[in-house]
Parts: structure tokens; sequence; C-alpha cells
């Protein structure tokens, strides 16, 4: 059996053998070859090109797939395996990429991994790889399927079996090694002078939210600028480039001469890799957006120079608020990590919430409860039922005053509804101090009536007459909520006509979306922030983010999308 390879020079961080130019080889003595062995030889040539497998030494091979594969990445691991067996009569074992030592789980010496794996090889071999790039190869002994995507991936396989499946001696001949190139918008990404594909992100491990962090770095990044890093916690082995979120195990002491408030982040460099750091999971999040804003235009490439450490300090007048209907159905753990993670992603210093069950309030209470106090109740006579919560973060504000109103004639009376409602429809309004400027605001939050345009206008009635205490005394409020209606409905003119403005109109700046897509199914407008004078709006956001399944397709954190404002009180 004959396995003609060439040797690369290769780490599972700091890869650069895998692709059509970079290899490095050396001669084995010829003592050390023999024609009697039992297993795939191995002789180093100096050619990549004269790599392959042999049709003897195939079954010798596994096929690998990721742990966390999705089903379409399972399913092409399964259709390469059929079709190895109807051209070579050798049906290959295939599993995921898990590995513990002294067990069985352990990594071959012949792989064919599809997708990319937890291997060095892999790593190696989409080093480079931005969003729509994908392909296959050889990278020491192994053969690599793979895209920067799970929809990449499903190309790499098609276009080997297609083109690459080799037949009567050999397998495969990687002078037939292929690599696809998607065509992007922006040019090389250099971060401190290194391409920004050869870092990874690393994370503490164990803090859930940092993780999320990372996650959500990464994910910009691929949007930005189409480039896929990995994300791994700290427990891993150092790599050559890593950007650190928060406090790792890696040694950062060189960076921190830096005091830091608890309203200030610092990008800084340590060593080959750069360090994100702030006191809360907020500032983090300001650090991702701070850095991914910085980069900046040179010619063809973006680039960003760290060397010197950036230190911000947040304006402590900023407030972020979001607005979520987090659907009252479908509790599945993927999606309820989903819409933890999205208010992790964006770390708003008030939320308001719909369709908040009682089911969704418990794990709300839970799961934000350290950081997050939180008023309101469910709309039905016993208080049960769906509640329209304000959360609030306990380290930015003191709760003045705060309760629960039905938007009818008897707002005191628990299940109270107007005769047009199918439900009874209930605000909740939480009387907040901002503890840094003293200044004090309300944030009002409610869903309005689903089926019928005049229950919706009778509803944004009662809320406005509530408002009315609050505007006499000129006090600032922001109104959030599922209003379903979108712009120019009765409900919304409503609002409008009172003085209150559409925190979209505004804006300084705003990203539009849509706020109801149904899984998908469409796209309106229909949640929003209203604000009242003394507001001003810098940023909108409609947060569209979508997620791979576990199960293969697009996964949604509910079938309506969060809505951001930035703003100050002046």
């Amino acid at each position: 059996m004959v396995l003609l390879l060439a040797l690369s020079a290769l780490t599972a961080c700091n890869a650069g053998g895998g692709n059509e130019t970079e290899t490095s080889g050396g001669d084995v003595p010829p003592e050390q070859s023999s024609a009697e062995e039992t297993t795939a030889e191995v002789v180093t040539t100096e050619s990549p090109d004269e790599l392959l497998i042999s049709a003897e030494a195939l079954s010798q091979y596994v096929i690998i797939y990721p742990e966390k594969a999705t089903a379409e990445e399972k399913e092409q691991a399964l259709i390469l395996q059929m079709a190895i067996e109807s051209a070579f009569g050798v049906s290959l074992e295939f599993r995921d990429d898990f590995v513990r030592e002294g067990t069985g789980f352990t990594e071959s010496e012949y792989e064919i991994l599809v997708g990319r794996c937890a291997r060095s090889e892999a790593r190696a071999f989409c080093a480079d790889f931005r969003t729509d790039d994908y392909g296959y190869g050889m990278v020491e002994k192994k053969l690599v399927l793979a895209g920067a995507s799970a929809n990449g991936t499903v190309a790499a396989v098609t276009a080997f079996i297609e083109n690459g499946l080799g037949n009567g001696e050999n397998f495969f001949l990687n002078e037939n090694r292929t690599v696809v190139r998607g065509t992007y918008g922006v040019g090389e990404v250099i971060l401190n002078g290194v391409p920004l594909a050869s870092y990874v992100v690393v994370y503490p491990n164990g803090d859930s939210s940092l993780r999320n962090a990372a996650e959500y770095l990464a994910t910009r990044l691929s949007n930005e600028y189409s480039y896929v890093l990995e994300c791994m916690s700290d427990e891993n082995p150092v790599c050559a480039h890593e950007i650190l979120i928060g406090e790792t195990n890696r040694d950062t002491s060189a960076a921190k001469d830096e005091t830091l408030g608890e309203n200030d982040y610092l990008l800084a460099t340590v060593g080959d890799s750069v360090w994100m750091m702030g006191l809360s999971p907020t500032m983090i999040y300001r650090a991702i957006e701070g850095l991914s804003k910085s980069f900046a235009a040179d010619g063809d490439a973006v680039r960003l120079d760290l060397s010197v450490p950036v230190k911000i300090t947040c304006e402590t007048s900023n407030l972020r608020a979001m607005t979520f209907n987090i659907r009252c159905a479908e509790y599945t753990d993927e999606r309820i990590d989903l819409v933890f993670r999205m208010i992790d992603l964006y770390a708003p210093d008030t939320i308001g919430f719909q369709e908040a069950t009682v089911k969704w309030m418990g794990m709300l209470k839970t799961r934000l409860g350290d950081r997050y106090g939180c008023v309101g109740v469910g709309r039905e006579a016993n208080l049960a039922g769906e509640a329209s919560p304000v959360f609030y973060l306990k380290s930015k504000f003191e709760l003045i005053d705060s309760g629960t109103k039905w938007m009818t004639e008897t707002p005191d009376v628990p299940g109270s509804k107007v005769p047009e409602s199918s439900l009874p429809r209930v605000f909740s309004y939480a009387v907040l101090k901002v503890k840094a400027t003293e200044q004090v605001f309300v944030h009002v939050n409610t869903h309005l009536e689903h089926t019928s345009e005049k229950a919706r206008e009778i509803q944004a009635g009662h809320l406005l007459k509530f408002l009315e205490t609050y505007r006499e005394t000129g006090m600032t409020y922001i109104v959030s909520g599922d209003f379903n209606c979108a712009k120019g409905a009765g409900s919304y003119s409503l609002m409008t006509n009172s003085g209150l403005r559409d925190a979209l109109s505004i804006a300084d700046e705003a990203v539009r979306g849509a706020t109801y897509h149904g899984y998908g199914k469409t796209e309106t407008v229909i949640d929003h922030i209203f604000v009242s004078g003394g507001v001003e709006v810098s940023y909108y956001k409609a947060c569209t983010e979508t997620f791979p399944s576990a199960s293969g397709g697009i996964a949604y954190p509910s079938d309506h999308n969060p809505v951001i404002i930035d703003y100050v009180i002046r």
C-alpha cells in the first residue's frame, strides 16, 4: 500500500501550510521505508502535487465530521461514505471529531475530514478561508473537504465527488486539489500587522457570558469583513495570535498598568495577541463594538494597529433600551439559549419583554436576576398569564416607582379588557433614577391587541392617558412594545400625534430591518420604541441576527427581532 505525502510543519493554531503554495517537507532516510509494511507507507516529496492516497490505502481511513456539525454536514459525511463505497467497494467508518485520551475516542493517523473539524489539518486547510470559500485537498496524511461555513462544506463534498474522486489505483491525487474563493467587497484585513484570519478568539473557560461575547465578536467580524474566526476557551493551548475576551488565563500583565473604571474598556496588545477588557459584560460588548469600528481603510486592505493601548471611557449619560417579543411557545433549549444570547450580545440597560409567560418569567428572573431587577405581572385576573415586564440594570438604576395597568376604563382591575380586544392587555412601567447622573425617567412597556386595529387605538388611548401625568410634570419617558401595527396605522399615529417620537425616525444612525419575521416567513415593522421630548437617540438597530441550528438550517431567537436604541436624556 502506498501513500505519497508531503509532511507539513503545522500546529493546531499557527497553521500556514494548508493552502495552494505553502508547504514544507524533508527527506526520510531510505531505511525507514519498506514495501513489506502492512500500513500505508509514508514517502516525503518536495511538491504537494505529488501527494496521493492509493485505493489500496483507502481502507485505513476514517471519515470525521465536527462534534457540533449541522445536519447538513453529517449528511455530507454519509453521502461521501456512500460515494466511496460505490466507487471503491470500501465502507469507511464515519464519526465525529471528539477525542479523549485513555478512551476509544482517539485521533486516527488516517482521516478524511469533512468540515472544520477539531484537527490541526482542518485548521491549516481553512486557515485563510473567508465566508464563501471552500475546497478539498491533502494536509499531511489527511484529506480535508471543508468550507468556512456548513454550506461551504456541502459545496466542497459535492465538488469532490464530482471532480476529485479518483478511480483505479488512486483514490485521490493532490494535483486535483481545489479551493474556490468567493468575491468580497473588502480586501485583506490586518490586525497589528497580522492577517485577521490568523487569529482565534479566546474566552475564559466556564464563563458563558464571555463565551457569547466571543461568538458575537466572531459573528460581527464575519458579517463586516467576511472572515470566520474560531472561538475557544482558554483551557486550550496558547495559539500564536489570539483575541482575548476578558480575564483569561493568558498573561496580560504587560497591559495591566491601565486602571479601568466601571465605564471604561481597554483594547491593548499583549505579546502577539490582542486583549479586550472591561469590568462588566456591558463594557466587554462596548469593547467589541469599539474594535470592529476601529479598522480603517488602507488602499484595498483594512487595518488596525493597537501597539498603543486604547482606553475608552463611555459617557455615563448614555443609555441603551431594548424591546423584545420572546414568543409564548416553543420552549426549545436552543431557542431559550438564543434569547439570552441576544440579551448578552447587546447588553441593554433596560429591556421591555412581550409574551413573557409564567415560564418565561421564571427563566428570565433566574438567568438575569444577578444583574437585572424587574417589574410587571401577568395580564390575567389572577396576575398570571403573559406579562409585559420591564427589566433594569440594578447597578445603574435605583427603582423609584413601578406598576402594571390594564388598558381599560378600569386600569387597576386585573384581567379587565375592552370589548374589542380578544385578550386582556397591559403595560408595565418602571420609574428609574440613573445613579451616575441622578436623572429620573420612566420606561413603559406594552403589547397591544393583535386582532383589531380599533382595539389597538383604544388601548393606545388609555396608555397615553396614563403618560399625561408624567408629561405635565416634564418627566422624560420611553415607551417600548409590540404594537402590532406599522407606521401610519391609527394606533401608531395616536402615539406620534401625542408628542412621542419614533426612535427610528429621529436616530442619528439607524440599522433598519424587520421586527417581525414569523421565522423567516414575512418582514414587517410592528415593534417600536417611542421617546418623549428631552431624549436624543444616537443609534437604532433592528437586531436581525440568526444562528446555525443544531438540527440544520437557521435558528431564530424568536419570531420577532429585538430592537435597541442608544439615547441620552437632556
